[in-house]
């Protein structure tokens, strides 16, 4: 709930969606708007668990960072991972397509965890790579290194907390 408060205060709350894979996202009718009121950015954010640092988080908030994701990246180091603003909230699919490391992919809806898709594998076959869907409207996507979920014995209805950091204002 306190990161759906902060982004209402960033102005996300209007047209900000996900777009891991915007070609295959588009291929099967999701459409997605992605704002483009870029006067305030969170550059991080804090993910937590029963008062327990989990990870801090990359914000990717544009459209050209939600379509790259972890897309490239040779590691996603321990402690860290990558968060996905939603809005509104809906349906998400993600995929592994280009990602050289298995993840975590925590989808929530209002900081409680709706559902967990735990070490993702890779995927450089387009072809190949599977879809994973969330199983209702979500707001948030997470990504962690694999096995970080299991570490913090995360699941569905878990309740976690998420703290945007460093946010800026440009003039």
């Amino acid at each position: 709930m306190l990161f759906k408060k902060q982004l209402s205060k960033l102005g996300w709350l209007n047209g900000t969606g996900i777009a891991i894979a915007i070609a295959l996202l588009g291929a099967y009718g999701y459409q997605i708007k992605l704002s483009a009121d870029t006067s305030f950015k969170a550059k991080t954010a804090i993910l937590s668990y029963e008062n327990r640092q989990v990870a801090t988080l990359e914000v990717k908030a544009t459209p050209k960072e939600q379509a790259m994701g972890l897309q490239g990246q040779d590691n996603l180091p321990s402690s860290s991972g990558i968060l996905f603003p939603v809005q509104p909230p809906k349906l998400v699919q993600v995929w592994m397509y280009n990602v050289k490391f298995p993840i975590d992919i925590i989808f929530l809806k209002d900081g409680k965890i709706q559902g967990i898709i735990e070490s993702a594998p890779p995927c450089s076959i387009q072809e190949r790579c599977t879809i994973y869907r969330s199983q209702g409207a979500v707001d948030t996507v997470i990504e962690l290194p694999a096995g970080t979920a299991k570490t913090f014995n995360l699941q569905a209805g878990t309740q976690l907390e998420v703290k945007l950091q460093d946010i800026q204002h440009k003039l």
